[in-house]
Parts: structure tokens; sequence; C-alpha cells
């Protein structure tokens, strides 16, 4: 198969004899990630996911699963060739092997609603901030903010409680999500009050078997991104949509989310001409 791409011989050998490839997911995501009640994979990082697909001449098989733990699962249990989506983490380093990334997704800070606009952390003279367990932040905000007190929760969603109840000043949620939340207006009584544009997640394609052959290939594909296709894609699930009510502070943010994305397309940009 001609895939328009620079394939090494023993790659096209590769793919001729192995033409699908087997993807674990979290089903319950969006928008980076959603598997439908019909069985379609839908959200950014799915549609990223098949056009590095296409790309290489891979058909998608999504192994299904109800929930992230139950793919993760799967994944251990070799029953997919990859876990698609994830951070690079030590934890994952032990049992997969990844490409580069497939996507750069920035963070933002999140508070209630009558919080003040934060610019920089460093200038709050002290603060309590929730983050889930899971996270690859805690290490990197509790060295470069000693101001702040930062809590380990089981989940994002009792970060968010505690916010909510103000046991907690803050919490840190993915930038996309958020631009995709609050476009469906389900803040509640939580506002974005800062962007942490040094703390970017890069969301990588882990190779189950550790298969240096295939991270290849799909790092090939990955790199024939082109920023305008990135762009497209984000802009489908999550397009910036400013509310004229929206005080003048979120304004600010949402315009400030809007170039980072353009920043981040760049560096995705950056990377493959490298």
């Amino acid at each position: 198969m001609d895939t328009g791409l620079s394939l090494s011989e023993e790659e096209k050998k590769y793919l001729h004899q192995h033409p699908t490839i087997k993807a674990c997911i979290n089903p319950a995501w969006m928008p980076f990630e959603v598997l439908t009640p019909d069985g379609k994979y839908e959200g950014i990082a799915a549609d990223l996911l098949k056009l590095v697909a296409q790309r290489v001449g891979l058909n998608l098989e999504i192994v299904q699963a109800y929930t992230w733990e139950e793919s993760l699962e799967k994944a251990r249990k070799k029953e997919c060739d990859i876990l698609n989506f994830i951070p690079q983490t030590l934890e994952f380093n032990k049992w997969l092997l990844f490409t580069e990334p497939l996507f750069l997704d920035y963070n933002v800070l999140l508070t209630r609603s009558e919080h003040p606009y934060i610019s920089n952390l460093k200038n709050l003279p002290t603060a309590t901030l929730a983050l889930s367990e899971n996270t690859t932040l805690f290490e990197r905000l509790s060295y470069t903010f000693p101001n702040l007190t930062i809590f380990s929760v089981q989940t994002e969603a009792d970060a968010l409680l505690l916010v909510l109840n103000q046991k907690i000043d803050m919490t840190v949620r993915s930038g996309t999500i958020m631009s995709y939340t609050l476009r469906k207006q389900e803040l509640l009584n939580l506002k974005i009050s800062g962007i942490l544009d040094e703390f970017q997640t890069a969301y990588k394609i882990g190779i189950v078997n550790k298969n240096e052959l295939l991270r290849d290939i799909l790092n090939k594909g990955i790199q024939s991104l082109t920023v305008s296709e990135r762009e497209d894609i984000v802009n489908h699930y999550t397009p910036i949509v400013i509310d004229k009510k929206i005080e003048k502070e979120v304004w600010y943010i949402l315009i400030a989310i809007a170039l980072t994305i353009i920043i981040i397309l760049l560096w995705n940009y950056a990377l493959r001409k490298e």
C-alpha cells in the first residue's frame, strides 16, 4: 500500500503483515474521545488517531470498554496494540513505549466564581490547590510554587467538589476540556481564573508491546499532520465562543486560551519540521 510517506522496506513489510491496529481508548472523555452508544469513536483524540492511521495505511479497530479503568486493564493484558492519548509518566514507562506528542494541551486554574483573576501563582502569599493523584503536574507545581499547599485527591471530580464546597481555593484542569465545558455552560459556580502557560501536557500514543517498529511508523504519521489539520480538529469540538455576559477578566482568559492554542499548534508544526 502506498501511504505517501517515506517508509522503510521493513516498515512496509510490517504494515503488510499487520494491516489492522487495535486501540484501547477512554470511552467517556469529551472533547478528547468518546465511544458513542452506536459504537462510533469521536473527539479530538479520535480524529487525530484516525488521521495518523490513515496516513500510514493502518486500519483502526477500537477495543470496546465502558470505563477508562477497563481500557487500562485490557491494555495491560495486551488485548490492544496501543493506548491512545495518554501522558508519558514513570508508571506508564514501565510497560509502554511512547510516540512523539500527538497533542499538546494547556492547563487552567479553576476557582469559585467570586475568586479574583490570578495572573501569577507566585504572587499569592499562600493558597490551597487540589490535584488528582493521576496527574503529572503534582511534583512540578509543588517545586515551582512553594507558596501553595497542594492536596492529592483520587479524581478530578473530588478536586472540583472541594473547590465548590470552599474547602480548597483552586484546582487545575485541562484548558481544552474547560473550553468545551464553558461552551456547554456546565461550570456551575466555578470559573477559569488563570492560565498555566508553562505547564503543558503532552498526549502521546502508548505502544503496548513496546514495538519500536510500530512506534516509528506512527511517528511518521504524526509528523505528517499539518497545523491547519490540527486546528480544524480542535475547533470542531472546542470553538472559542465569547459570551457578552461574561465578565471582563474572563474575556482576557478566553483570548489568551485562543492564543495558547495557536502557539501549541505552531509548536507541533516546528516538531514536525525537525
